[in-house]
């Protein structure tokens, strides 16, 4: 039976100001490069560009289910990888986020108007609970670093994804690739990736990391 391996990517777009969002950008260039990058990673791919909002990630995450059921992949020979990318706009480095945690906490309004307080993001547990990634991050990151002088980029571990919609999508396929592991008994990771503003590190290298990041996974779960 094909192996089959599947990388699921998303970026953000426009919000508090941001306009030109660099984690819409790397997925789009990701999204140009589809059929030369795939056979390249060895892997397949879809990327989605989601609007800074809780219903629009909702809305994401609903979506995604239902194209998930309608493939209807085996566990044995599958390995589903989602990796969402926003951007940190006080860091000059890549902080890999070990952990999602259940609260709703925005500084600004989303792009919909909604500024949630201090609020659970899954109903029924207090805010201070909290999902690991199942991904060896330690490994992976380890491989990074050997890749930095190409790159001309750092990255990092980080226990804090923030409380605004990175933390909210984080949490949430947290949460999903958990039951789909449980339940299911599919391998599924989930992993938030917090990348610095362009004016940091130009897009280019940034863009250079990303296909070393999804690399480096590809081989580290193969």
């Amino acid at each position: 039976m094909e192996e089959i391996f599947a990388f699921h990517i998303t970026g953000f777009g426009k919000f508090c100001g941001v306009e030109n969002n660099p984690s819409a950008e790397l997925v789009s260039r990701l999204e140009k490069d589809r059929s030369s990058f795939e056979k390249t990673l060895g892997a397949h791919y879809d990327t989605n560009i989601i609007p800074v909002s809780t219903i629009d990630v909702q809305n994401y995450m609903l979506e995604d289910c239902i194209r998930d059921a309608k493939v209807q992949r085996s566990s044995s020979n599958c390995t589903d990888v989602w990796v969402h990318v926003g951007v940190h706009g006080s860091t000059d480095v890549f902080n890999l986020e070990e952990v999602g945690w259940n609260e709703a906490d925005f500084r600004c309004p989303d792009e919909r108007g909604f500024q949630p307080e201090k609020q659970p993001i899954w109903d029924g547990r207090d805010c201070s609970h909290s999902l690991r990634t199942s991904l060896p991050l330690g490994e992976i990151l380890e491989s990074l670093h050997d890749g930095e002088k190409e790159t001309k980029v750092i990255a990092k571990l980080s226990t804090d994804a923030g409380r605004f919609l990175c933390n909210f999508i984080y949490y949430l396929q947290l949460q999903r690739v958990s039951q789909l592991r449980e339940e299911l008994g599919r391998h599924a990771h989930a992993l938030f990736v917090h990348i610095p503003p362009a004016k940091a590190v130009p897009v280019d290298q940034q863009y250079l990391w990303l296909c070393n990041l999804l690399a480096s996974i590809k081989i580290i779960l193969s």
